[in-house]
């Protein structure tokens, strides 16, 4: 009988053309950071001197506030860790695959090291919190572009505050929509976010899921990139491809997509709004507009004092980040 996991693969793969499905292998690469391969030959660099890994900038702002010799929880690490085993790091992980699923999973990918996927010390359970599914409370809580992919952003972040000690923190790397594939879709509302928690579904709705297929563009090729970046853009799915989509939706079967859509200080507004009004229980502990690649990241705890601004003033930059969106211009089909 085959797993779960293959039968989900198996069937978002059979509503995707060939040519979607090799898009969709560079997804997971460039949207978290880890290495992907190049669709056109890229330059020898031009700098000698060493870069920092998008990992060893996570970890510089997760330690300026963090103590190393903490307890810590990594969820949905995948191949691309944060704080891995192998570098001395007492993590423990969280994942909706075991070490053997996950190599099922990247197998035949290319340019994934599947060497670099450590052994999973909790394997989720669709529908679980992750309280019930994880042993423990640590000092930080590492999820990697995981937020936007939930189906209750509150749920989440709700269920993260219990697997906190009463000092620790939520460390969150989330994608900047205005730098990757979700360039043309609006930002999560704060209604949308407060319905989802109301609702028990486990997943995505056919909405979500039409509106992630049908905006979905990419930019010299790839689907993640930095500011600043030039070049036109060119839609990833046709609208005939996005009907069929949704026409082939079965609410039995997870598909994972972005559920929601965040520019830095759009994300601190509302969780920040969230906090105000009750629904969740950590505020910001840390902030950085931007971390490296599409993405910024938002601390979260129990014990944290939010953001150093009024509400009006988290507006005005939330705003901002709207306005910043670039002119974009598209390649003709």
């Amino acid at each position: 009988m085959r797993s779960p996991a293959a039968r989900v693969r198996t069937a978002v793969r059979s509503r995707l053309s060939a040519g979607a499905v090799q898009r969709l292998r560079f997804a997971k690469w460039a949207v978290t950071g880890a290495p992907q391969p190049s669709v056109r030959p890229s330059a020898p660099p031009k700098a000698t001197k060493p870069q920092r890994s998008l990992a060893s900038i996570r970890r510089r702002i997760i330690f300026s506030t963090a103590g190393r010799d903490g307890t810590f929880l990594e969820i949905g690490p995948s191949h691309y860790p944060t704080l891995p085993k192998r570098d001395g790091f007492p993590t423990k992980t969280a994942d909706h695959a075991s070490l053997e699923g996950l190599h099922a999973k990247y197998d035949g990918f290319e340019n994934v090291d599947v060497s670099a996927i450590e052994e999973v010390d909790f394997v989720l359970t669709p529908g679980k919190p992750l309280s019930a599914c994880v042993e423990g409370r640590y000092d930080v809580v590492v999820a990697a572009h995981v937020l936007e992919h939930t189906t209750s952003l509150i749920d989440f972040v709700n269920d993260c505050a219990q697997l906190l000690t009463p000092t620790g923190t939520l460390a969150l790397f989330v994608p900047d929509h205005r730098y990757c594939f979700d360039r043309f879709r609006e930002r999560s509302s704060l209604a949308s976010v407060i319905d989802a928690a109301t609702t028990e579904s486990g997943v995505h709705s056919v909405g979500v899921m039409t509106e992630a297929a049908l905006y979905a563009a990419w930019r010299g090729r790839t689907i993640a990139w930095t500011r600043g970046t030039d070049g036109a853009y060119e839609w990833i799915y046709t609208t005939e491809q996005a009907r069929q989509y949704a026409a082939e939706f079965d609410p039995d079967i997870y598909a994972d997509t972005h559920h929601w859509v965040f520019t830095p200080n759009h994300l601190r507004l509302l969780l920040h709004d969230l906090a105000e009004l009750g629904h969740i229980s950590l505020r910001e502990t840390g902030f950085r507009e931007s971390v490296g690649g599409c993405e910024f990241f938002i601390g979260l705890g129990p014990a944290g004092p939010g953001p150093a601004l009024s509400r009006t003033a988290l507006l005005l930059r939330s705003d901002a980040d709207r306005r910043g969106l670039d002119e974009p211009e598209f390649e003709l089909a």
